[in-house]
């Protein structure tokens, strides 16, 4: 029988060798659920807590790297033996690697993108407005309904309803039948 520790360590050895969990489990004559609690003691052994420090030193060697390979790009491609369609292509994998670290540090939010501009129209369409005569029949039938309910809580919405119809009443005879706003909305938003 293994200690737990050295069996931790042959699971991490054979699943790193692509070998799934019940061969690994069979080849240690253990049960499938023993690989997969060692799977989880060793994925928490290996988890990173968050750290903010963390995330700067990650984007200062993955600048470093960037920096070093372009470096080694064009080293190698400036002997003199080396074709001139190599040192083209040399010069695009050194273009690609600096595209790719500002696209990474963007998305990091080390560096800005670049805005656009998005321009829309708002239309909005109101429908019929009802006229003076059906606002006043709704009143009507309100009231009506306001009689035949005793309850405080619906006489009292009932009247919140009167008051907003009341309030629209007067405005009505100033808006045309149909009203058509058009408005240009301008968004600086960040490209994906």
């Amino acid at each position: 029988m293994l200690a737990p520790g050295d069996r931790q360590a042959l699971v991490s050895l054979l699943a790193a060798d692509g070998l799934s969990k019940p061969k690994i489990a069979k080849i240690l004559h253990v049960a499938d659920r023993t690989i997969e609690r060692e799977c989880r003691a060793i994925r928490t052994a290996l988890s990173v807590p968050k750290d903010l420090n963390l995330v700067e030193q990650m984007v200062g060697r993955l600048m470093a790297e960037a920096e070093l390979t372009v470096q080694r790009i064009r080293r190698t491609a400036r002997e003199r033996e080396v074709d001139s369609a190599v040192k083209i292509d040399a010069e695009h994998r050194c273009f690609q690697i600096v595209r790719d670290l500002v696209q990474s540090l963007q998305k990091l939010g080390y560096l800005p993108t670049a805005t656009q501009m998005v321009e829309a129209d708002l239309t909005h369409h109101v429908g019929e407005l009802p006229s003076l005569t059906n606002l006043k029949a709704e009143i009507k039938r309100l009231r009506l309904v306001e009689g035949g309910d005793s309850s405080g809580s619906a006489l009292m919405e009932v009247e919140q309803i009167k008051a907003d119809l009341q309030c629209l009443l007067p405005c009505l005879n100033q808006v045309p039948r149909r009203q058509n706003l058009a408005t240009k909305i301008f968004r600086r938003v960040r490209q994906p």
